[in-house]
């Protein structure tokens, strides 16, 4: 069996309507149906998303809760490391002591000769009592001030 054969003028017209609408596209006008396809994509995206967002409600709730807290806790010093100001007599006392622990994290001098830095590793650390205890320690005070914007 044998297919008929277009005529001669239908093929020109089809290519001339191809080159028609890519002419079109290339130009910046899009056609209504991209248009419709778009729209319906994004709304189903949208829906999407707000579908999820309800269904793992209880799971969002507790991270945004979990990431403020620990922000929270941060800024007071209740978390991650924490800086005490060491007024001392002897610097070299203090570094030793900072080397025989890992929970110090360091000691540096400050501006005033008789006042070093001292970072711990946390501030629940047992090693800043053992560190406001040493002789050559006269006072400590944590340097960690809360700042709370908002």
């Amino acid at each position: 069996m044998q297919l008929p054969q277009p005529h001669h003028n239908n093929s020109q017209k089809i290519e001339a309507s191809q080159i028609e609408a890519s002419q079109s596209i290339d130009g910046g006008e899009l056609p209504a149906t991209y248009l419709y396809v778009l729209v319906a994509l994004v709304s189903f995206m949208l829906a999407a998303a707000v579908t999820s967002g309800v269904q793992h409600w209880g799971t969002i709730s507790a991270l945004f809760y979990e990431t403020h807290l620990a922000k929270y806790e941060v800024m007071t010093g209740d978390r991650g490391p924490t800086t005490y100001l060491v007024f001392h007599k002897n610097l070299e006392a203090l570094k030793a002591l900072a080397n025989e622990h890992d929970d110090i994290l360091g000691v540096e001098q400050s501006e005033f000769s008789s006042v070093a830095k001292m970072a711990f590793q946390s501030a629940q650390s047992p090693l800043i009592k053992v560190v406001s205890e040493h002789p050559s320690v006269t006072n400590m005070v944590n340097r960690n001030v809360p700042m709370i914007c908002h």
